[in-house]
């Protein structure tokens, strides 16, 4: 059974159909707890009704889990390391790590001494969750997608959000205006101005790139973060401070 939640989702709403009655894939079960950073489903053992399985399940499939099983969240792997560790070759690898990272499983970048092409399994938010949402036909046949996102954007904050005063505190979601959408306006607040965000975490945030994934169409390129802060004006972005990130300019 999920754990209760003060806002669940109104499945009546939904454009796909929980799968509460489908025999549980072993694989998809290990690997959403691996990945999730919600308390509740770490302490015990997933159900089909969590949505670290159903979102996983619906794009994910078992060969792809059992690559992601041999990896650590957040931590680089080459080609040869993953070999290593999943003992399959080069030859039948490779085009599954192009197709994992395609679907928007895995991450990857350059971003090494010797820079050498590395996979990251990311956490789901931010990372995967987002990341299944950037292709559109992909939404359209898994919608599921989108209601995952949702939740592991909600739910791992549910607990703690009263307790987050204005602006963050590093953690949550931030919308904030591109600041010539707001000049037209007679009255707007600090905190609406992305300059007083750049201001207020500059120097704490030295940038860092981000890796890549599977090249998206244009219209997903909106989503890219504004340097330093993680805030768009198109995409909502749940930032972590302590990590900090930049999205390709």
């Amino acid at each position: 059974m999920s754990e209760p939640t003060a806002f669940p989702l109104d499945e009546s709403k939904l454009p796909f159909k929980i799968p509460k009655d489908t025999k549980p894939r072993e694989k998809i079960m290990k690997l959403g707890q691996m990945i999730t950073d919600r308390v509740p489903a770490k302490l015990r053992r997933l159900t089909v009704e969590d949505p670290e399985y159903w979102g996983l399940a619906s794009i994910v499939t078992d060969e792809m889990a059992d690559v992601a099983l041999k990896m650590k969240v957040r931590q680089p792997m080459t080609l040869p390391e993953l070999e290593k560790a999943t003992g399959k070759p080069a030859k039948e690898l490779e085009p599954l790590l192009y197709q994992m990272s395609c679907v928007g499983l895995l991450e990857y970048n350059w971003e090494n001494p010797r820079r050498e092409k590395q996979y990251i399994l990311p956490m789901f938010v931010p990372g995967s969750a987002e990341f299944f949402n950037m292709n559109k036909q992909q939404i359209a046949d898994h919608p599921e997608v989108t209601a995952f996102f949702e939740r592991m954007t909600f739910l791992p904050l549910e607990h703690i959000t009263a307790m987050v005063p204005p602006g963050g505190a590093g953690i949550g979601m931030h919308v904030i205006p591109v600041e010539k959408a707001i000049e037209t306006e007679n009255h707007s607040l600090d905190i609406e101005h992305i300059s007083h965000w750049l201001k207020k975490y500059q120097a704490s945030m030295p940038p860092a790139p981000v890796p890549a994934v599977c090249p998206a169409p244009p219209w997903a390129k909106a989503a890219a973060m504004t340097r330093m802060t993680g805030a768009s004006a198109w995409a909502i972005w749940r930032t972590i401070w302590w990590k900090p990130t930049r999205a390709i300019m």
